[in-house]
């Protein structure tokens, strides 16, 4: 039987509470070694990750290199974090290179890293429409091994084509049987149960599995099909009955009693994509995890299960999971203890279990149970000691882990900020990686790692420099002993560094001198999200209106629409010149791009009565062709006084 269940948690430890980190590149410090973020980022406004690409320079490039230097790179390179990066730059270039791009990328599903082909789905994904030549292989990889490859490839095919990804549901005649792109449950059963072809039949499940609920005559062939020689029909039977639901629990409890180990392995799949639908099946499921004769991997996908079931049926799992803590199978320790912090379990029961499962022998279980703490947040404050031994763990995992959970915990877990700054020197990249989300996690209380952020960023083979200046700005004024340091970063050749380094300004650099004309001077920057953070920063300052004002007036002209909605946000800040303000406001209120005309009427309803000229120009605005744009304009008018 294929490993399929093995640390199902561990690769779930991604980036995922924080909004910040939707802006980081997969790179961080020292040479050519790579962090592996497993969940796809958007691009947002502040995002060092964002195509160089003013609104009609061509071609698009990703951090000034084209689409055909990213294609080789992906065919080419034997590194995982190579693909990984040339995957991820494909995506974010976007449709501009699709005849190039796509069909790399269609070859690239097959990449033998799951890592790989995540980025792969979500550069598809990314190109949307224009990548609809990948439909028939983002079908097949319906069928991967891996859960996260197959929702990467259900979302990719979403976005590329929502026929051809089964989204669009119509009724059959009299309203009584479900259809999917022209065929119903009945028909498409037929071609599951009688094509020769495995991809014909991948998609036959995948469409009823889209259908939902209402296939639920297809249970039987569905769960038949647990038994096919070929494993991607199998793992496309087991996707569709999670998605069809409810209707499909009893079939799938009685499946797992079979004999066939692959059958009872596909309905622990089944069931763990169903998640609280399969509420019904706990007890059964449990019954699995507590016996001893059943093979280790189904008895942890067991444990798995119940977490996808969730806080539904916690009455009954936690005391089961608490158990499996203890078992002699380090697998089902492992899978138990991820398990229980998916069901929001009450700390004071779980936490004690929990740091007993620090100590255990097998790293693995160590792992889930530092996960597992860290997810309970602050209420595991208790585990803080123990965690803090972890992060000398031998296994570079469990200290990496450990080191980001203590983030999770929060300011809670500020006693462990002097070990988190000795972490900063581990030998592994990774560790040092999540310790640096740790203090961001901990927050103004961990102050202290201050001067040694600042080393770190001026570090300029560091390639989380631009991280680092995101925590320097949490902490503020604080951190004023950064200024220095970061206005040298405003002229970093990264852009990530210098977009990063203008934010962090605008928190940390207010009343410091040199700081205000350091960012009017990015506000002639190359890049797009810089000067957009530098007109944001100049609006946090406080500066002399004198000093500021022009300068981003003169933005409000700027052919990146991001800095013009940056600049008229920041020129309601500056109540002492509305004389000067006001006027330019109300020309931005014509401006095409509607985030620039919401920043424009936001501002002057800040400057309230003394943007009295406006009036006019709002009334106006209620006709806008945008009803938030007509909604805001109100409020402004009603805060003026007109």
């Amino acid at each position: 039987m294929q490993n399929h269940w093995q640390l199902l948690f561990y690769p779930r430890l991604v980036l995922t509470t924080l909004a910040c980190f939707a802006s980081l590149t997969p790179f961080v410090c020292s040479g050519s070694e790579a962090v592996e973020i497993e969940s796809t980022a958007p691009i947002v406004k502040n995002s060092p990750m964002s195509v160089a690409k003013d609104e009609q320079q061509e071609p698009a490039t990703y951090k000034d290199k084209t689409a055909d230097h990213w294609v080789k790179l992906l065919e080419s390179s034997d590194s995982i974090e190579d693909r990984t990066t040339a995957a991820f730059a494909l995506g974010a270039i976007g449709s501009s290179a699709k005849e190039t791009s796509v069909p790399a990328l269609i070859s690239a599903i097959q990449d033998e890293s799951r890592h790989v082909r995540g980025y792969v789905l979500s550069a598809l994904g990314r190109i949307g429409p224009a990548a609809k030549e990948a439909v028939p292989a983002l079908t097949n990889a319906l069928a991967d091994s891996k859960v996260d490859v197959r929702k990467g490839a259900e979302k990719a095919l979403k976005k590329i084509s929502p026929m051809d990804s089964a989204i669009s549901i119509t009724k059959g005649k009299n309203q009584q049987e479900s259809s999917i792109q022209g065929k119903t449950v009945s028909q498409w059963v037929k071609v599951f149960e009688s094509s020769a072809s495995t991809s014909e039949r991948v998609t036959a499940a995948y469409a009823l599995g889209r259908i939902g609920p209402a296939a639920e005559d297809a249970v039987p062939a569905l769960v038949d099909a647990f038994e096919d020689e070929q494993r991607e029909v199998r793992k496309a039977a087991a996707t569709a009955l999670g998605k069809i639901g409810p209707a499909a629990v009893p079939a799938l409890i009685a499946a797992l009693k079979h004999e066939e180990i692959s059958v009872r392995e596909h309905t622990a799949i089944a069931l763990h994509d169903m998640g609280p639908s399969a509420k019904d099946a706990a007890s059964a499921v449990i019954a699995v995890l507590q016996d001893k004769e059943e093979d280790p991997d189904i008895r942890a996908a067991s444990a798995d299960v119940l977490a996808a079931i969730g806080p539904a049926a916690k009455d009954i799992t936690l005391p089961v999971l608490i158990e499996g803590l203890r078992d002699e199978e380090y697998s089902v320790r492992a899978h138990s203890a991820g398990a229980l912090g998916e069901i929001d379990p009450p700390a004071e029961v779980v936490v004690p279990a929990l740091i007993e499962s620090l100590k255990d022998e097998q790293w693995q279980v160590r792992y889930n149970a530092a996960y597992t703490l860290g997810k309970i947040g602050p209420e595991a404050k208790d585990a803080v000691p123990a965690l803090i031994e972890n992060l000398k763990d031998e296994v570079s995992k469990v200290r990496s882990v450990t080191a980001f959970m203590l983030g999770q915990i929060g300011p809670a877990a500020k006693e462990a900020v002097p070990a988190l700054i000795e972490a900063l020197k581990d030998e592994d990249f990774n560790v040092r990686y999540r310790t640096l989300s740790g203090l961001f996690g901990i927050g103004p209380d961990a102050k202290e790692a201050i001067p040694v952020l600042i080393e770190t960023f001026k570090d300029k083979n560091c390639e989380s420099r631009g991280f680092v200046a995101f925590i320097l700005k949490k902490f503020g004024p604080d951190a004023k002993e950064a200024v220095p340091a970061l206005i040298d970063g405003l002229k970093d050749k990264d852009a990530q560094t210098r977009d990063a380094a203008a934010e962090a300004l605008g928190q940390i650099g207010p009343g410091v001198k040199g700081v205000a004309p350091a960012l009017i001077e990015s506000l002639e920057d190359e890049n797009g999200n810089v000067r957009s953070s530098a007109a944001d920063s100049l609006g946090e300052l406080g500066t002399a209106a004198k000093e500021v004002v022009p300068v981003l007036i003169t933005a409000l002209k700027d052919k990146d629409k991001r800095v013009r909605s940056s600049a008229a946000g920041a020129l309601g800040k500056f109540d002492t010149a509305a004389k000067e303000v006001v006027p330019v406001l109300i020309i931005a209120l014509k401006d095409k791009n509607e985030e620039v005309r919401s920043a424009a009427i936001a501002s002057l309803r800040h400057l309230g009565p003394a943007a009295k000229a406006a009036v006019p120009a709002l009334k106006e605005a209620l006709g806008d062709e945008s009803d938030f744009i007509k909604s805001e304009a109100k409020r402004a008018l009603r805060d003026i006084g007109k």
